[in-house]
This record gives structure tokens, C-alpha cells and sequence, in this order.
């Protein structure tokens, strides 16, 4: 609040009631303020003003968010007369905090054999889900305090940042919240997120036809969600290895060192480690068709 005081300005009428009457005066109050642009991400500067008419008592406006200039002018009564209105400048320190907190999943590569990997900056996805955390704050924050509740439904286990801006791998499944504390020593903002990742899942299929159909079934792949560890071999029917792999979003082509192997049976052994803590160990054969 911009306070002031003034005195009527008045005149006494040759006629009518009342006799003495007030002069109707309008005062301007101009400053630089700061105001969130959403396509470009920032706080931009922005010159605002704001008109009173009538006694002056005070202004009332939205603190600012960042240091500024408060100018008072008037009234129309000295423009009329072509007089130089007289003006008031005072500076202000801002004390309001403000945040835009953003969270943003890091983009990866989306394998055609992954599950419910989640959509472009949805917070919904399956693990390991990488996001970083970007706060937005104004000029004016001093402490930005981040929360990361490690535990599913439960805000006894967390995790406290104190960095600006922040990256998290979440590796188990479940709804989870991070939050936001921005603050100085006088105010504060926040901001609440839901993460959730999916529970997981991991299928083999049993045949696979690399060379007969170009772009079609080529390589064995399992079909998985959310896996943190996996490690994966395939074997001739003397158990010699042929493919090992620890990536499931990679699969085997029908190849040995660099040649197509024979049509036929060949064996996987399989073992991760899901989001959800579930151990899987799968054993079976492939067919492998001409």
C-alpha cells in the first residue's frame, strides 16, 4: 500500500446547494514490476500504473516481485492550467516471493518393446523415470527447499535439496510427491508435484523370424515396464552363448559373431529386478524361423 495525504481542493459555487464543493482530482501511480511468460519460461519486466480519482488517501496494488521505483503524480487540475504536475518517487525493496516451478521428464529414447513408458511431460512413467525439477523463481527468493517423499503415501522418508534446480531418478513403483518450498525471511511460495511410476512387467515371446520378414518380428525382444536391472543370454542347445545383453530395450538379430545362425531352437535365460521390487527369473526356448 502507497500512502499519502492531501487536502480538498474546493470552490464555492454562485449557485445551488451545497455552496462549497470539491474539485474532482485523479492521481497516477507508475512502477516496473515483474510478470511470468509462459511460452518463453521467464520473468519479464513490465511497466504498470494504476489511477485515482478523488481525496487521495492511498494506493493499493500487488507487492512487486522485484526491486522497483514507486512515482506518484498529479492531479489534472495542474494539466489543465499547463502546469507541471509535482511528483513523488520512493523505493521499494521486494519481499514477495513467487514461483513457477516446472517439472519436466528427461527424454529418452522410446523403445518399441517398452510398456507404458509414459507420453512427452507426462508426470506418469515407467522406471528408472528421470525428471528434473526447475523452480522459477523471482529475484526476491533467497531459500528454495526441495522434498522428495521417498516413500509411497508417506511423508516420513524424504529427501531435502537445497539447489535451485534439481534431478531425480525414481526406481520404485508408486504415487509420489515432491514439494517445493520457496521463501525469504519474510514470505514464502510453494509448489506440490505427483509422481507416479508403473508397476512392472516382463513377457518373452517364443519365436521370432529375422530373416523372412524384413521389418517384421527381426529380432527376439522381451516385452518389459518399469525393469532397474536386467541381464539376459540366449544359447545354443550346447549352451554355448551366443547374445548377452543388459539393456531390455535390445534384442537379439539370429546372429553370431557377425553371421545369421541356423533356423531352430535356442534357449533364453532371463533375470531382473522391477520397480516394485519383483524378481523375475525366466527360463524357456525361441524358435527361430527361416
Amino acid at each position: 500500500m502507497v500512502e499519502g495525504i492531501q487536502e480538498d481542493l474546493s470552490y464555492y459555487a454562485l449557485s445551488g446547494s451545497p455552496a462549497r464543493r470539491t474539485v474532482d482530482r485523479i492521481h497516477s501511480l507508475t512502477w516496473t514490476d515483474l510478470e511470468w511468460d509462459e511460452e518463453k519460461e521467464q520473468y519479464l519486466p513490465v511497466d504498470k500504473n494504476s489511477n485515482k480519482e478523488g481525496f487521495l488517501s492511498g494506493f493499493i496494488v500487488d507487492a512487486p516481485l522485484q526491486n522497483t521505483r514507486f512515482k506518484l503524480e498529479g492531479d489534472q487540475f495542474a494539466a489543465h492550467f499547463g502546469l507541471s504536475a509535482k511528483s513523488i518517487e520512493t523505493s521499494y525493496q521486494a519481499v514477495r516471493v513467487s514461483t513457477h516451478a516446472k517439472a519436466v521428464p528427461e527424454e529418452r529414447e522410446q523403445a518399441d518393446n517398452e510398456i507404458g513408458a509414459g507420453s512427452a511431460g507426462s508426470l506418469t512413467g515407467s522406471a528408472p523415470f528421470k525428471l528434473d525439477f526447475y523452480s522459477n523463481v523471482n529475484p526476491a527468493t533467497r531459500y528454495t527447499e526441495w522434498y522428495i517423499y521417498t516413500n509411497p503415501g508417506s511423508k516420513e522418508e524424504y529427501l531435502r535439496r537445497t539447489e535451485t534446480d534439481i534431478n531425480y531418478t525414481f526406481n520404485q513403483a508408486g504415487s509420489f510427491e515432491v514439494k517445493l518450498l520457496a521463501s525469504n525471511n519474510i514470505c514464502k511460495d510453494s509448489a506440490t508435484f505427483t509422481v507416479r511410476v508403473t508397476e512392472s512387467s516382463l513377457d518373452c515371446p517364443n519365436f521370432f523370424s529375422p530373416r523372412s520378414t524384413p521389418g517384421d518380428n527381426d529380432e527376439f525382444k522381451v516385452a518389459y515396464k518399469s525393469l532397474i536391472k536386467f541381464h539376459g543370454r540366449i544359447l545354443n542347445r550346447w549352451g554355448n552363448v551366443l547374445f548377452e545383453w543388459t539393456d531390455p530395450s535390445l534384442g537379439w538379430d539370429g546372429t553370431f559373431k557377425g553371421k545369421p545362425v541356423s533356423p531352430g531352437v535356442y534357449f533364453y535365460i532371463i533375470s531382473a529386478t522391477g520397480s516394485d521390487g519383483i524378481e523375475y527369473r525366466k527360463k524357456g526356448d525361441i524358435n527361430l524361423l527361416e
